[in-house]
């Protein structure tokens, strides 16, 4: 699917206004990519953080409540940062927004000393100039950690979305594995560890429990083709 970042901009400020956020605070495979992410994060305390893509502030948020962190964060939908910006006033706590696009960043070079991306990668026309600016601003041995779907499910977004069990994607494309692996080489990452997780997206509690009994069972190797998001924790070399 061919689009621009204009493009991605106009769906995410229609989403917050037609119930973005109420439909994610129910869902838990949105939920989990951050907890998901924050056990494979190795960010620490007094760490300078670039949440690339940090839409309506949850990320930015879920780690705000485990570490003390300086951050900036980046969006290209203005709806988004009003929602986090208000999240922030009312929480008092010290975040730089910046309306920006993540494939040409308003940062020097070796800037920050880790990044966070959740569900991003797949909303910007061109994910390598995506990733290349990730490697530029972060300092040698910095660490960013990213998620994005897994291709396989492509077709369970759609069905969700036409189905309205959960909000359309709108401009996007889900990058291949293997794609995402060469751009990360490309930009100078090493990948310290990849996991891909979240079989059962949304569901009461047992089925949920179920769920990720089932992914410990089955190991990263099923999980690479069966699960929903991929998670990329890698070092800046």
């Amino acid at each position: 699917m061919s689009f621009t970042i204009d493009d991605s901009a106009a769906h995410w400020d229609k989403m917050v206004l037609e119930g973005y956020e109420e439909i994610n605070v129910r869902t838990d495979s949105y939920l989990r990519r951050f907890e998901d992410g924050f056990r494979m994060s190795e960010i620490q305390d007094g760490a300078f953080v670039l949440d690339l893509g940090c839409g309506t502030g949850n990320g930015t948020l879920y780690w705000h409540e485990r570490r003390q962190l300086k951050m900036v964060g980046i969006d290209v939908s203005r709806e988004m940062l009003r929602v986090c910006a208000a999240k922030l006033e009312a929480t008092r706590l010290p975040l730089l927004l910046l309306r920006a696009n993540g494939e040409c960043l308003p940062f020097p070079n070796d800037t920050f000393d880790n990044i966070i991306s959740f569900e991003a990668l797949e909303h910007t026309p061109n994910p390598h100039l995506f990733i290349a600016e990730a490697g530029r601003v972060l300092k040698r041995g910095g660490e960013m950690l990213m998620t994005t779907p897994n291709t396989n499910w492509e077709f369970i977004h759609w069905l969700a979305a036409v189905t309205h069990l959960h909000h359309s994607e709108g401009p996007h494309r889900f990058v291949p594995r293997e794609e995402i692996r060469d751009y990360l080489q490309q930009a100078g990452f090493r990948i310290k560890r990849e996991e891909t997780r979240v079989l059962i997206p949304q569901g009461p509690d047992f089925l949920l429990r179920w769920g990720r009994w089932l992914e410990a069972l089955l190991g990263e190797k099923a999980m690479r083709h069966m699960a929903l998001r991929r998670i990329f924790a890698c070092e800046k070399l």
